[in-house]
């Protein structure tokens, strides 16, 4: 246990390969602190070290009322985070030991808060790579913090750090297809592992539960997440709708933000409370998604959002209008009648600059001229 000037040692936190995390008596300030310290063995290893670096420079830039606060960092016989202690029992803890599944509209309440935090970091073109249940702590009043961002990464740092694969870390059961692969990893593969993260809320169980780590990278890559309602029966069909865009294999089919992901979400949390729990089976989905813009206005029938993607819900046969429309590019508009889910993909097209426009009928007639003139 390492002597750090100015804190007394209370108690020991938690541990992994890498560090340590102890909760100590600030004397200075009177308030507790965890600190997390890479292991002293470790300090002769310069990627650790850099990473350690790395998560310090990090949380400085970061402040947000779900992500853990940095308060100090320190290099003295290891390297030392001094961040705000935070009572509350880790995600996959409280599932597993206290609760067991989390009911649909809590888990909703809960989880908008972790998309809301992912969502900032995102913003600052930070991404995490290692989301799972036990970096999220789960307090009494319901409010979360993020933890471990040891292989986060901004994208506009060190590319040395940025690199992915086995080596890079992550954890397999939550790792997203492109992960597995070694393939470049951005924002979308966040929200893969937040969908992992929805389900095993959702339904109390962990994911590839009994599998060696090969049979992990196969089911990942290769095999659909079990329906939620074949483990816990007690769950919307929208909620399976909302979980399984957010783990498709393909990352352009998940939700393109955190703050999509939110409101796919807010329609769910809408339906359980005006609707009841039982879904009908009549009832089709229609999927928008805007492919070259971030906040165009779309509206679906009466309901409408500015943003670049919209879930609605209609009853089988009704008629439907999509409108989209943005500032300097052409409309869109799609009717038709709903008898099936419908996934609508939009590019929008821009309108040419009235100057563009001009200048290009001015050249034309320049090098009519031109011609009759040779010709002549």
């Amino acid at each position: 246990m390492p002597e750090l000037d100015n804190f007394q040692h209370i108690d020991d936190i938690g541990e992994g390969s890498q560090g340590v995390v102890r909760l100590y008596s600030d004397v200075r300030l009177g308030r507790r602190v965890a600190i997390k310290s890479l292991h002293p063995h470790l300090i002769t290893n310069q990627i650790l070290r850099d990473r350690f670096v790395e998560e310090a420079k990090l949380l400085a830039q970061l402040n947000h009322h779900s992500i853990v606060t940095l308060f100090d960092y320190i290099q003295e016989d290891s390297f030392h985070l001094v961040m705000e202690y935070i009572e509350g029992s880790a995600l996959d803890s409280y599932i597993t030991e206290e609760n067991g599944p989390i009911h649909e509209l809590r888990a909703i309440n809960i989880f908008i808060k972790i998309l809301e935090g992912i969502g900032y970091i995102h913003s600052k073109n930070i991404i995490h790579r290692d989301l799972k249940p036990s970096n999220i702590i789960l307090r009494s009043d319901d409010s979360v913090k993020l933890l471990d961002f040891g292989i986060a990464k901004n994208h506009d740092e060190d590319p040395r750090l940025t690199q992915v694969g086995a080596g890079v870390g992550g954890t397999p059961m939550y790792m997203s297809p492109e992960h597995v692969h070694g393939k470049d990893i951005d924002s979308s593969s966040d929200i893969y592992c937040l969908g992992v993260t929805l389900w095993q809320m959702i339904t109390g169980k962990v994911p590839y539960d009994n599998m060696n780590q090969y049979e992990i990278y196969n089911h990942i890559v290769n095999e659909p997440l079990p329906k939620v309602t074949e483990i816990y029966k007690h769950v919307s069909t929208r909620m399976q709708n909302v979980i399984e865009k957010a783990v498709s294999k393909n990352k352009t089919d998940r939700y393109d933000s955190c703050d999509s992901f939110i409101r796919a979400l807010e329609d769910v949390k809408s339906f359980l409370l005006n609707d009841g729990i039982n879904p009908s089976a009549k009832s089709k989905k229609i999927d928008v998604k805007i492919l070259n813009a971030q906040k165009a206005s779309i509206i679906i029938n009466d309901k409408g959002f500015k943003g670049s993607e919209l879930t609605h819900y209609v009853e089988v046969g009704t008629a439907v209008k999509v409108s989209v429309d943005k500032q300097d590019y052409y409309p869109v508009v799609s009717d038709f009648i709903c008898n099936a889910d419908r996934v609508i993909r939009i590019r929008l097209l821009r309108k040419m600059n009235k100057l563009v426009i001009a200048s290009a009928i001015f050249f034309f007639l320049c090098l009519v001229i031109s011609l009759i003139i040779l010709i002549s």
